[in-house]
């Protein structure tokens, strides 16, 4: 009967209430579990802008692996902590993809992952 009379209007606060529809500050009606997930992309979202947002310190090094350089004329190494990654790519190119894997890591554990 309540679905009923939300058939014929969408906006009956009554039949909300009783059914247990959330009523959003956007002023539209949600079901409790709907309600919770966007509670939880909210709180992604302000998650994933954070992490962008960390300053992670990489720094060069001195490339070790004599390998790099035999097949490929070049090579670039960087540094965060005891992490060291070592590559054929531009320095910056290198330093770029180990902030954003940091930052990746930061936000699964922010996650709980």
């Amino acid at each position: 009967l309540l679905m009923a009379a939300l058939a014929l209007d969408s906006q009956c606060e009554h039949a909300h209430k009783i059914l247990g529809s959330v009523y959003g500050s956007d002023g539209l009606w949600r079901t409790p579990k709907l309600a919770a997930l966007e509670g939880r992309a909210t709180k992604v979202k302000k998650l994933i802008a954070a992490a962008r947002s960390l300053d992670v310190e990489v720094l060069p090094s001195e490339p070790t692996d004599p390998v790099l350089h035999d097949l490929y004329g070049k090579a670039s190494s960087v540094r965060h902590g005891g992490l060291l990654v070592q590559s054929y790519l531009p320095q910056e190119r290198v330093e770029a993809i180990l902030r954003d894997a940091l930052r990746a890591m930061a936000l699964s554990h922010a996650l709980g992952g």
